[in-house]
């Protein structure tokens, strides 16, 4: 593999500096400073260009195995590797979902066959398997996905229960686990007013999920944090034409703020 030499750039690292770089076998061998510059089969003078390590993506649909006409490691991983994401973190919806052994297995031969990157692999966490978590992170998984409403029929956490033991059981393997957060009461109500007006129009879906939905399961979603200790990303649904008020974001913000006690534990994705 021919070596590398980048100089002349604004290298950023945790501050921003006069340097560049020297790869060698695929890996970064050196960090220049200043005006240095090695020796290298290919020399690239950036000409004060910004100089990033290469980026991560934390929340990829790659849909490999099974839905290659929606994306795959292929198609997916050149793309990311020409916006400079060297390393994607990839989401469990594929088929079969990557919820068991036998899925993780699956999704992680369709990555290492493809993939121009490099990735990482994330659970879905149901209750139906999560007695499957500790197996799944000792075989390698980053971290588990799940939800708390609008998700097919047995999969989303409604039972607080469940998801106490499942949030208690991530604490204990020091896994986090992304979350959708919602009220399914909510959401219904919302559905079945929407049906009997006769809306089938794109507003009406936006409306079916209002924002006091996501507000009510983010409060019921730190709670229960705040029990079990879990590290938990709280994901976000977009709502695009969405106007009603009060805002998505005013709602949210509201119930992340009861977070900042214990923040140190929480992330959250918008």
């Amino acid at each position: 593999m021919a070596s590398l030499c980048i100089h002349n750039a604004k290298l950023v690292t945790d501050t921003i500096a006069s340097g560049g770089v020297l790869v060698e076998d695929g890996r970064i061998a050196a960090c220049l400073r200043g005006n240095e510059r090695a020796s290298a089969d290919v020399v690239i003078d950036a000409r004060g260009r910004l100089l990033f390590p290469g980026f991560v993506d934390a929340h990829v649909h790659m849909r490999d195995p099974g839905q290659p006409q929606k994306e795959d490691f292929g198609s997916g991983s050149i793309a990311a590797a020409a916006g400079g994401i060297t390393t994607v973190m990839c989401m469990p919806n594929t088929k079969p979902p990557l919820d068991s052994l036998s899925g993780l297995d699956q999704a992680r031969k369709a990555g290492e066959s493809r993939s121009f990157v490099d990735f990482a692999l994330q659970a879905a966490v149901l209750p139906s398997n999560q007695q499957a978590m500790a197996s799944l992170w000792d075989a390698g998984v980053v971290s588990f996905e799940t939800m708390l409403a609008d998700g097919p029929a047995g999969e989303a956490y409604v039972d607080a229960a469940l998801l106490l033991d499942m949030l208690a059981q991530a604490a204990v393997l020091g896994a986090r686990v992304g979350v959708y957060a919602g009220d399914q009461t909510v959401i219904e109500a919302k559905l079945d007013r929407l049906r009997k007006a006769g809306r089938t129009d794109f507003r009406a879906f936006a409306e079916s999920r209002p924002a006091i939905s996501e507000a009510l399961g983010l409060a019921r979603l730190m709670e229960a944090r705040h029990a079990t200790g879990a590290g938990i990303i709280a994901r976000r649904h977009p709502r695009r034409g969405h106007a009603a008020p009060p805002s998505p974001r005013r709602d949210r913000a509201r119930a992340v703020r009861a977070l900042r006690p214990d923040a140190s534990s929480i992330a959250e994705q918008s």
